[in-house]
């Protein structure tokens, strides 16, 4: 009898320990890690000096902030730290320049060569996007000044489109050059660079205006994207 009791258990325990591996192998199973989807790599909403994407990237320079927005004097300007020159890229902002101007809103560095990133008004008030090989204008006319407009402005390495208050105004080829050397971004300041006397020359040139809810991302979004982010931060 105790003989026969002593099987009984042993037959128990196999009966236990073989239903908890089934169990595990059925309801345990291992979840992969999950990596980073978040594409937006800078969020300035400039409530305040602090970018709100995830990256927590540091922000550098003086500027006002008024209002929920920053002020750029045409002396002023930020810096990052940070190249966001991306293969696939997104750049979106509010912008309300104060007068004609032909500066820089947007440009990378530090400037031993031409910047590979730049968003910039010509002469003629039109805002220009450059890649490092060539730009193009976001649309034919000007820009009002004194007043506020949403760009938009999208690149898959190949194809630059622009858009404007939500509506895809131009678009147009536009190759983009990698710079290694480049390492920081300027909002608010650019450079105009030139070779004088076989002598290769750059002097700052700076914005003169306000801007808003400035974005930056590593993927190309989609007009249904980027019409949906300007209904949420349309200006009243």
């Amino acid at each position: 009898m105790k003989k026969q009791y002593i099987i009984a258990i042993i037959l128990l325990a196999v009966l236990v320990i073989g239903g908890c591996a089934i169990k595990n192998k059925l309801f345990n199973k291992s979840v992969p890690e999950e990596k980073s989807s978040n594409s937006l790599l800078l969020d300035l909403k400039f409530n305040d000096m602090t970018d709100s994407s995830d990256y927590k990237n540091i922000i550098e320079g003086i500027a006002n902030v008024n209002d929920g927005y920053v002020s750029f004097d045409g002396n002023s300007f930020l810096k990052i730290n940070k190249d966001f020159n991306n293969k696939d890229l997104s750049i979106g902002f509010w912008i309300k320049p104060i007068k004609r101007q032909s500066g820089f809103v947007i440009s990378n560095g530090p400037v031993t060569n031409t910047p590979s990133l730049s968003i910039f008004f010509d002469s003629f008030k039109r805002l220009k996007f450059n890649r490092g090989k060539q730009s193009t204008y976001s649309v034919t006319g000007s820009l009002p000044y004194d007043s506020w407009t949403f760009v938009f402005i999208t690149n898959d390495g190949s194809k630059t489109k622009y858009y404007i208050n939500g509506i895809l105004k131009n678009e147009d080829n536009q190759e983009y050059i990698i710079n290694t050397g480049h390492t920081e971004t300027f909002i608010g300041k650019g450079f105009e660079c030139s070779t004088i006397h076989r002598s290769f020359r750059c002097s700052d040139d700076f914005f003169y205006g306000n801007l808003d809810d400035l974005r930056i991302y590593n993927e190309v979004l989609t007009e249904e994207q980027i019409k949906s982010i300007y209904q949420e931060t349309k200006k009243l």
